[in-house]
């Protein structure tokens, strides 16, 4: 496996497996030595993982889309332009009276990232509190719908513009 300065940074200090078993013994297998599972797309991707249900109660699953995992477009695909569009993030993006632009490169992955860790800790803690772990759904236009309300808060809170 190739493996970068970028990955080494962000992966630096993590134990982690890579794996999509085709049934749910393997996998049930699998989750007995795991407190987190970390699963990405829409419902019918996750759907087809064959994933046991329920999962082993210490377990806490995140599971990463673009719209969620629930609602009218939690099955539609995406990206990180579509995201940040959906999101707001592009609004703000670009010179007045021209189309807007999109937002640096893979920012929003990494706030979508973060989101997601964060959430994750919370979870985990609740699992370590009282045993019973939980699905976290973090979607990626909520996280920069997020980002762009707060941005949006704090213009109005020290700018006095909306």
């Amino acid at each position: 496996m190739l493996s970068t300065a970028l990955w080494e940074a962000l992966h630096r200090n993590k134990d982690h497996a890579n794996a999509t078993p085709k049934d749910a013994g393997a996998w049930a297998e699998l989750l007995q030595w795991c407190d987190v599972l970390i699963v990405e797309g829409g419902p019918d991707q996750i759907g087809a993982l064959n994933l046991p249900k329920p999962l082993p109660q210490h377990v806490v699953a995140i599971a990463i889309s673009h719209f969620g995992q629930s609602g009218v477009r939690a099955k539609w695909g995406g990206s990180d332009l579509v995201d940040a569009a959906y999101g707001g993030g592009c609004n703000k993006n670009g010179e007045p009276g021209r189309p807007p632009l999109r937002p640096p490169a893979f920012g929003g992955d990494h706030e979508v990232g973060l989101n997601a860790a964060v959430a994750c800790l919370i979870a985990l803690r609740a699992s370590k509190l009282d045993g019973i772990g939980q699905w976290v759904d973090v979607s990626a236009v909520d996280t920069w719908a997020t980002i762009q309300t707060g941005i949006g808060l704090l213009e109005f809170i020290f700018m006095g513009r909306l």
